[in-house]
């Protein structure tokens, strides 16, 4: 490319979401379950054209990315090839008021009363108006409406007064002993959550609080099968330090998915790939059984989906308080 090892880039996308890291440079290759945040700065220790695109080597060993892809254009830009230093919070402004009203995104005082002609109960049976409704008793929200929740999450965590909090309330989770950090982590952003979309639970008729941010998640939840939103949400989960699957519910057993090998039966032929990470293939229906590619190993592997899982936690994993 003509570039020496150790160019700065800048995580640009047109749209508000975070890029998988992929375990190599090609399209298919496995996710490693780290991502870029828009606007992320970094760092390419080495860059490799191939026909599908552009791939960047990550110098802090992460893995690799893509700078375009199809007509979506330029993802990763060098760094001072121009905009501003204050991408994070103008995707963030941009984004929020584009998909939901300012109420949404204000981690100031709640906002008024609302109007009861526009309360959950006025619009229960507003299917037609894109709005959130009520079916047989659970909160729903439209496939558009999932994606936009998660789409602005992703940018509000990015922001930097927010994205200061989410990084206090990791430390003074990472404080806590071993078995109680997910739990004290769940807690702070939960706070955080309730605060941020105080003004979206009553735009999407759902109830306020806890309660409420709980009910957009199983709505969320209820979309899983749609791959963008479970990409969407599994990238969230990794910007809150949430083991895989913990926040949303979906169903981690799907072709493509990343997961982590475990509970093999002693004395079995896979017993020495305990641990080791997994790229799901294809159900085999006649076997019961998923085939999966263990990476680093050569060949498939059939594996029960009760030997399959996400892993430890980031949290309880990490023995590191500091």
């Amino acid at each position: 490319s003509g570039r020496s090892a150790g160019a700065a880039w800048r995580y640009r996308p047109p749209e508000a979401k975070a890029l998988s890291i992929r375990s190599g440079p090609e399209l298919a290759a496995a996710r490693t379950g780290a991502v870029l945040r828009p606007g992320e700065l970094f760092e390419a220790a080495e860059e490799r054209s191939t026909p599908e695109a552009l791939f960047l080597r990550l110098a802090d060993g992460r893995g690799w990315v893509f700078t375009s892809l199809g007509t979506a254009g330029a993802l990763c830009v060098l760094e001072g090839s121009g905009g501003s230093g204050a991408e994070e919070q103008e995707c963030a402004q941009a984004v929020a008021a584009d998909i939901i009203p300012a109420a949404a995104v204000t981690t100031q005082a709640a906002p008024s009363a609302p109007d009861s002609s526009t309360s959950r109960d006025a619009r229960t049976n507003n299917s037609g108006g894109g709005h959130a409704v009520v079916e047989n008793g659970p909160e729903f929200l439209s496939l558009v409406e999932a994606k936009e929740l998660l789409t602005m999450l992703q940018c509000a965590f990015v922001a930097p007064d927010l994205e200061a909090r989410l990084q206090e309330a990791l430390r003074w989770a990472r404080s806590r002993p071993l078995g109680k950090r997910d739990s004290a982590m769940r807690l702070r952003v939960s706070e955080l959550l309730v605060e941020l979309l105080r003004g979206t639970l009553h735009v999407l008729g759902l109830p306020r609080g806890r309660r409420g941010v709980e009910a957009a998640f199983r709505a969320v939840q209820r979309h899983g099968g749609n791959p963008e939103v479970f990409e969407m949400a599994a990238d969230l989960e990794l910007m809150l330090h949430a083991q895989p699957g913990s926040w949303f519910g979906m169903d981690l057993l799907r072709e493509g998915a990343l997961l982590i090998l475990h509970g093999l039966p002693t004395g079995s032929p896979d017993a020495a790939l305990e641990g080791a990470a997994c790229v799901l293939e294809a159900w085999e229906p006649r076997r019961s059984c998923w085939r999966v590619r263990v990476l680093g190993v050569e060949g498939a592997r059939l594996i029960a989906a009760e030997n399959l899982g996400p892993g430890a936690s980031p949290l309880e994993g990490d023995r590191d308080p500091a």
